[in-house]
């Protein structure tokens, strides 16, 4: 699974089709469409020091990511801006709970991409086992997240592990788990005030038994109506969708593990 054009999202709305782009799951989340590395955009997300908190990330967990092939720690920014922050000030705040029995790593990257060997994330944050970290979100963000276990690995640069993708662009706000790129990833939650993506519910998976995905992938149990927020169509001719339902704000609970 590929990270997806931002750019496609943006002109599909500033076009007038937010609606058609909210069915779609925002027309970005699972369009896979081909795009080049963007070193400069991630070089202009940077902030400058004063606005970034370094003992988020633990010396132990700096080694073992750097280790692993991550191209360096997040941006870790604690106030607000263009990308998300440490805090719990944010219209839009999702906070991540560590149910896995292991301290975990959480990484959240943004538009520029998936691709966090080449790419710089936006956060990098310990979280140790049993506790929780609240991150807030810009309105227009549009990224995903997953978290770096013990036994983590990329693949093509990418966490191979179960991912959660949101776009937060009031009224069509979106967020799901997503499965394509390691169907055996470990478990993940996401209840939002509406509506619950989780490892069955509202969720993108392979077709056909396959362990991983690149375009040929699903949402299931996710039918438009099926629970509050639910929806469900087609963008490109492929499956879109995701849990809406969070107006012009939203607190999100993420559970890892």
């Amino acid at each position: 699974m590929r990270f997806p054009t931002t750019a496609l999202v943006l002109s599909t709305l500033a076009a007038g089709q937010a609606l058609a782009a909210s069915i779609s799951h925002q027309g970005k989340m699972h369009n896979h469409a081909e795009r080049h590395v963007d070193l400069m955009k991630a070089h202009h997300e940077r902030r400058e020091l004063d606005h970034r908190d370094t003992s988020l990330i633990s010396a132990a967990d700096t080694s073992n990511i750097l280790k692993l092939g991550v191209n360096a720690i997040g941006l870790n920014a604690v106030s607000k801006g263009d990308a998300p922050w440490v805090g719990s000030d944010g219209q839009f705040t999702n906070t991540f709970h560590n149910t896995a029995g292991e301290d975990l790593v959480l990484v959240i990257w943004g538009p520029s991409g998936s691709w966090i060997n080449a790419i710089r994330p936006q956060i990098t944050v310990s979280i140790p086992e049993n506790s929780s970290k609240t991150i807030s979100f810009p309105t227009g963000w549009s990224g995903a997240w997953a978290p770096i276990y013990g036994s983590s690995k990329l693949v093509n640069g990418q966490i191979s592990d179960t991912w959660g993708e949101a776009t937060f662009q009031p009224p069509y706000s979106v967020v799901d788990v997503s499965r394509e790129v390691n169907m055996n990833g470990k478990s993940m939650s996401i209840v939002g005030p509406q509506c619950v993506t989780d490892m069955n519910t509202c969720v993108f998976t392979c077709k056909g038994g396959a362990s991983t995905c690149l375009d040929q992938y699903q949402l299931v149990n996710c039918e438009t109506g099926s629970q509050a927020g639910a929806n469900k169509g087609t963008w490109g001719g492929a499956d879109s969708g995701g849990c809406g339902g969070m107006g012009s704000g939203a607190q999100l609970n993420t559970y890892l593990g």
